[in-house]
């Protein structure tokens, strides 16, 4: 039997795509190690040098980081290694860049150190913030770096992207006809499941559970469903697109996709009322 799960995310139309430099649209970033996720600018790349994680700007910047360069532009690097999950976060930031000078400061809500200083080989500025994960337990860094003469410049909008950090602090687990889902959520958000519908938001995820949504501006809401249930031929074309048209009652424009492990899926964004949702359709 062929199943698909449905996600529907509901934002503000005001702050759907939320820019993070006062001009691009953002993308979500997941720093899984660190039960984290940010948003950084749409047009910037991701990328990885020997297990860290990279956003970098441009495409010549990814090249020069992926080989262990300096990027020679704005980037970020998200540092955590097993063998350092014993330290204290000044304790790892000090093994990254001995001998910097470090002030106190809070990041997306924890205690953290920071470290500004230029690097005169490379003539980088870098921009270095080491903290314990609430979620993971364990110390990480993340690095904001840019050539020195254009620090001025890319500063806003480093302070823009790291003001969107958010650490994930609640997970649910629910199950139908035989699928699991594991759906994580921001730790200050609340959650409810019926056991094929699952609601995270800020406030009042029964109501919105139960289709009252008058209230709720931001959520996501998930449910489980068995194809053949809702009157779809499973081994049709485009399942996950039809399932998409049928919950959103119109044709749409749809983006293809692969989510998880190859599972075929489709999304599409659109505006209802005085919400943007974005609606994904991902057949298991």
């Amino acid at each position: 039997m062929r199943r698909v799960f449905v996600v529907l995310l509901v934002l503000p139309l005001l702050l759907a795509g939320t820019p993070t430099s006062g001009q691009e649209a953002a993308q979500t970033f997941t720093w899984r190690t660190a039960g984290m996720v940010l948003q950084y600018p749409s047009s910037w790349l991701v990328g990885e040098y020997e297990g860290t994680p990279l956003l970098v700007s441009s495409e010549e910047g990814l090249a020069s980081a992926t080989a262990g360069e300096a990027p020679g532009t704005l980037a970020f690097g998200f540092y955590n290694y097993p063998q350092t999950n014993t330290l204290s976060p000044l304790a790892f930031l000090d093994a990254l860049f001995p001998d910097v000078a470090v002030e106190t400061n809070t990041f997306a809500g924890t205690t953290s150190f920071n470290a500004e200083f230029t690097d005169e080989a490379t003539g980088q500025t870098i921009h270095a913030i080491a903290f314990l994960s609430p979620v993971t337990r364990n110390p990480h860094v993340l690095v904001a770096v840019a050539p020195q003469d254009q620090w001025a410049s890319a500063r806003p909008v480093v302070e823009s992207v790291l003001s969107t950090a958010r650490f994930l602090g609640g997970s649910a687990v629910f199950s139908f006809l035989g699928t699991n889902l594991l759906f994580q959520y921001p730790r200050e958000w609340s959650a409810d499941s019926n056991g094929q519908v699952f609601v995270a938001a800020p406030a009042n995820p029964t109501a919105i559970r139960d289709g009252d949504l008058d209230a709720a501006e931001v959520f996501v809401r998930a449910q489980i469903l068995a194809v053949e249930g809702i009157g779809i031929d499973p081994e049709s074309e485009n399942v996950a697109g039809q399932i998409l048209e049928a919950f959103a009652g119109m044709p749409l424009e749809t983006i293809d996709f692969t989510w998880g492990e190859d599972f075929p899926a489709v999304a599409a964004e659109f505006e209802f009322e005085d919400k943007m949702l974005l609606l994904v359709s991902v057949v298991v």
